[in-house]
């Protein structure tokens, strides 16, 4: 595992660095704010409504519009400081950052099958373990939204938005550490399995790793995608 990570550094560490911090900790924490307010909102609507919680397309869309709003409170403060988008998301070279992407997916699953073998063996937990009593209809919106939507909007939110403030306030490392560590709260669902839980720290480590190297979105975007997909595909078949 070491080499792998040793690896990827020597692969970008020649990359030129660019610092597109336009934003602080009090924009950060008026983002949130605006979500949590967003999301309470959208709750009370609800019940006024009376909205059936257990339907399934209601938790599918619920999901969905959570993480718009996560994205779109990002876009506020990328368009109030002019940045262009195209700078936002570090696009340059973009077959080198597809491969890049290939490549950091690639770690992710080395590194959290490793995690997985050791937590069997010595534990007899399996990170898979996490979904086995959640409903196949359930299972499938988990799936959607993993796929298509979460990696899109929390690598534009943590790595995109929060990562240059805390990498600027911090230092590097332990920037991405906590970064990283704020991206596993997302995935409360993991608390209870240690295995899966250390792996979404590491999927979250190597992701903001990969984006501080690279400058870039897209190979954290494709990775995280690619790693979705691998999930859903493991868990399916």
């Amino acid at each position: 595992m070491f080499i792998l990570y040793s690896l990827i550094y020597y692969i970008t560490m020649g990359l030129k660095e660019q610092n597109i911090n336009q934003w602080d900790f009090k924009d950060i924490a008026m983002s949130v704010s605006y979500i949590v307010a967003i999301m309470f909102l959208y709750m009370g609507f609800s019940q006024m409504f009376n909205f059936d919680q257990k339907f399934v397309w209601y938790s599918l869309f619920s999901q969905a519009f959570f993480y718009m709003v996560l994205v779109s409170a990002v876009f506020y403060y990328v368009i109030k400081s002019q940045t262009p988008m195209k700078k936002f998301f570090g696009v340059y070279n973009p077959v080198f950052l597809f491969w890049i992407g290939v490549f950091v997916f690639g770690l992710m699953i080395t590194s959290t099958s490793i995690v997985d073998i050791i937590c069997t063996k010595l534990l007899g937990v399996s990170s898979s373990e996490v979904y086995k009593n959640v409903e196949i209809s359930k299972l499938k919106e988990v799936s959607l939204i993993g796929v298509f939507f979460a990696p899109f909007a929390e690598e534009v939110f943590f790595r995109g938005f929060m990562q240059p403030v805390f990498v600027r306030k911090f230092g590097f490392w332990m920037g991405i550490i906590l970064v990283g560590a704020l991206f596993s709260f997302l995935h409360l669902l993991y608390v209870d399995n240690i295995s899966a839980l250390i792996g979404v720290i590491l999927v979250g480590f190597i992701l903001s790793f990969a984006k501080e190297k690279t400058q870039s979105l897209i190979p954290c975007i494709l990775a995280h995608f690619l790693n979705n997909l691998a999930a859903v595909y493991y868990l399916y078949f």
